[in-house]
């Protein structure tokens, strides 16, 4: 028998394929065959895609609106009031101007929500200053102060600042094409309807309630101011504005810009938002609503004829001073020992010292008799002297150490609540959040 291959072993089945015969032929590697150009270059090609992809979300992200996000973000080139590179931002018709109504949530969710909407990060443009031309009849210039003025009174109360912001906003409402291209025809439009209109105090019955004369007389001013050239540049191009306390279904469509006090100022974004979207002239031909029509300031030259009075303008400085406090017609018995020691009117807050030991329920109907015919209202009142804001401001840790709070903020909108440390309720949703 002869001796088996080394390389070859002896098996059972001689006629079977030896396992090394089954391997692929091994080939060097300067044998094998190259990867094709046109490969390479289309799997660079897709390299380069995802980037360029990544990257423009990233950019249309940032450039969006702060604040807008999921189903509620416009598609880029709306938002951006273009249709591609090259396109006129304002050749398309303006936006349409959505009614003034309210997500519904309690005033702690809103200022939440609204907390967490940031600040758009480009940096505010002031407004061409706004005067009334020299040829303006001396009708239509009253009109305008009186319609002016009542929207600087019923929205921003007795705070100077808030008055000049409101103001602002009106006229460069005036200037863009999405308004009417009068005072009075801004600060009126939608007031026909029960609700939704541009202006709350135009349709929710405020102006039932006769101005205050020296408050009136700071929003005359204001309005002066504003019709003859003064700029509140805090609020820029803004042509919208609500409270810290609601949110408006219009929100998630604006860029969010200032704030002024309690007031939040948005503007459109893209060119639409911009300088040069106030383009527009004052038409003149003003309308007085019939409501106001009383407060305006009859000419002693002609009767009946409205002008505009010689006041004293107040400069900018004086502006933003903060204001007297309002008058207070309680008697004393109604007051029950507790006083009056101060208003913050950026808060819209009556600061009470309440005698210690008194009647924690009589608290709440002081506070309804100080806010009667005031809307937005609060009342803040403390037991301890010391602990009294001494600065006339209601900081939010002053309030944590209140003994009573109460907020007004509409017509069923209303709440009373107890520091439960140091009165004791039985119902525990009375008390102020963090002292049950």
């Amino acid at each position: 028998m002869d001796d088996p291959s080394p390389s070859r072993p002896s098996r059972p089945n001689a006629d079977a394929p030896h396992p090394e015969e089954l391997l692929p032929e091994f080939r060097p590697r300067a044998m094998r065959q190259p990867v094709p150009p046109a490969f390479l270059g289309l799997l660079l090609m897709l390299v380069l895609l995802a980037f360029a992809g990544t990257a423009y979300l990233v950019w249309s992200a940032y450039n969006a609106p702060i604040g807008v996000t999921g189903g509620d973000r416009l598609p880029v080139e709306r938002l951006h009031g273009r249709a591609g590179q090259g396109t006129d931002p304002l050749a398309a018709p303006p936006p349409e101007i959505a009614p003034n109504t309210n997500i519904e949530m309690t005033p702690d969710e809103a200022r939440r929500q609204n907390a967490e909407q940031p600040f758009f990060p480009k940096q505010l443009v002031a407004a061409r200053p706004f005067s009334l031309p020299s040829t303006t009849a001396a009708a239509d210039r009253e009109q305008a102060t009186t319609c002016l003025a009542a929207a600087a009174y019923y929205e921003a109360g007795n705070d100077p600042a808030g008055m000049a912001a409101v103001a602002q906003v009106v006229l460069n409402r005036v200037r863009h094409p999405a308004f009417p291209a009068t005072v009075c025809g801004v600060v009126f439009q939608g007031a026909e309807r029960r609700t939704g209109c541009q202006f709350t105090f135009t349709c929710d019955g405020a102006l039932t309630r006769r101005p205050v004369p020296a408050i009136w007389q700071r929003a005359r001013q204001a309005a002066t101011l504003a019709l003859t050239g003064f700029v509140y540049s805090p609020v820029g191009q803004a042509t919208h504005y609500h409270t810290d306390w609601v949110v408006p279904y219009w929100r998630s469509q604006l860029v969010k810009i200032a704030q002024v006090h309690t007031h939040l100022f948005y503007r459109w974004p893209g060119g639409w938002g911009e300088p040069a979207a106030s383009r527009r002239n004052y038409a003149g031909g003003e309308t007085i609503d019939p409501r106001i029509a009383s407060l305006m300031v009859p000419s002693e030259e002609t009767p009946g004829t409205p002008t505009l009075p010689d006041p004293t303008v107040p400069t900018s400085t004086e502006l933003a001073q903060a204001p007297a406090m309002p008058s207070v017609d309680l008697p004393a018995a109604d007051l029950g020992g507790n006083s009056v020691r101060g208003y913050d009117p950026s808060q819209a807050s009556f600061i009470l010292q309440l005698t210690p030991g008194g009647f924690a329920g009589s608290y709440a109907l002081i506070a309804y008799k100080l806010c009667k015919g005031r809307t937005p209202c609060r009342v803040a009142g403390w037991r301890d002297a010391a602990s009294v804001p001494r600065d006339n401001r209601v900081s939010d840790q002053a309030r944590r150490t209140a003994t009573f709070l109460y907020e007004r903020l509409g017509p069923g909108n209303e709440t009373a609540r107890w520091n439960c440390r140091e009165v004791a309720r039985e119902d525990t949703s009375q008390c102020i959040p963090g002292t049950s």
